[in-house]
């Protein structure tokens, strides 16, 4: 078992529906075929908590926030949105933490079976700078996930987009990514 936090910033301001999938890819994957195919290295995952400092809205003197909203099971989790919004001309100290709920998807340990279900939805102005901490397994007895990418060399390690590897919103900080 790995713990890790992964870090990645925004280009635009954007909400942004946060998956299984998209979380095992930001763990790492692989290239398997050249230019279109790559395999995640984890199979297994919990979220542990997502640190956000957000950006600056672009009207001064407006205030900014970041918004984090858990998924759940019906009637598993309160309806509620996790929000830190700060007044114009403040400046940020602290990120905004947010954990998962009890009960939240997230909570749990998730593998791929179900990799198109959404863990969280993450709301940030551009420019934010976004941690998510997790604990993951490497692939053992269970496979991984596949996905399509437009650019890898044949047994490179890349790591994925927090959104996906089609939206590209949320960009990996400091390791190598793809497209």
């Amino acid at each position: 078992m790995v713990s890790h936090t992964f870090r990645f910033t925004n280009s635009s301001t954007v909400t942004s529906q946060i998956s299984i999938g998209d979380l095992i890819g930001i763990c790492g994957v692989q290239g398997t075929v050249v230019n279109t195919t790559v395999a995640s290295i984890a199979s297994t995952f919990r979220v542990r908590k997502v640190c956000v400092w957000p950006g600056l809205p672009f009207t001064a003197g407006s205030e900014t926030n970041a918004e984090i909203i858990w998924a759940g099971l019906s009637g598993t989790v309160k309806d509620e949105s996790i929000d830190r919004s700060i007044p114009g001309g403040v400046t940020v100290d602290r990120p905004f933490e947010s954990v998962p709920p009890k009960n939240s998807l997230a909570s749990f340990w998730q593998d791929g079976s179900s990799a198109s279900t959404v863990l969280f939805s993450l709301t940030a102005f551009q420019g934010s700078v976004v941690d998510v901490h997790m604990s993951y397994t490497l692939r053992n007895n269970q496979g991984g996930q596949t996905f399509t990418v437009a650019t890898a060399a044949l047994g490179s390690l890349y790591f994925l987009y927090l959104d996906g590897s089609t939206s590209h919103k949320w960009t990996p900080v400091g390791i190598p990514a793809t497209f």
